[in-house]
């Protein structure tokens, strides 16, 4: 049996449009360079996470969450729990997967130290990991004046 799997994407803003697209606004790599002084204060930060259930996995219940991790010491930052989703109609063997999407936003989000935010998927003992994204303070480049925090998008 396979095990669960899945990935994050750590963004400025995610927009609805009007024929149910999404629009993700501000997609950040691995490494956000915050250049300006402690502490930060980003407007948003939105994470969504896709996550792919192979159809045999059975859980009782599952967290999305997400964890900054600074050294040593982690703090849960935000999560949500769910029971499992409803069986499919189909037999197991005519369905592959079952997928489902989860998001969080957090506004405003403020950065104090250097860490990393790890987002991961606990369902009942088993942890998946989803995504991480390492926030560094970056020196002002000499020809951009310094302000107290990155503009807002």
């Amino acid at each position: 049996m396979r095990e669960p799997h899945g990935v994050s994407l750590f963004c400025d803003d995610v927009r609805e449009e009007k024929d149910g697209k999404r629009t993700y606004v501000g997609v950040h790599g691995q490494v956000l360079n915050i250049e300006t002084t402690k502490p930060a204060v980003l407007p948003r930060l939105c994470i969504v996470s896709h996550i792919v259930l192979p159809a045999d996995f059975d859980f009782r219940t599952f967290r999305h969450e997400l964890v900054r991790r600074q050294g040593d010491k982690e703090e849960t930052l935000g999560q949500s729990v769910h029971d499992a989703p409803p069986r499919p109609a189909a037999p197991r063997s005519a369905v592959a997967s079952i997928k489902a999407i989860l998001g969080m936003e957090f506004t405003p989000f403020e950065i104090t130290e250097e860490c990393r935010l790890l987002v991961r998927a606990v369902f009942d003992d088993l942890t998946i990991p989803l995504g991480t994204l390492a926030i560094r303070f970056a020196a002002p480049s000499p020809d951009q004046p310094q302000t107290p925090n990155p503009p807002a998008a």
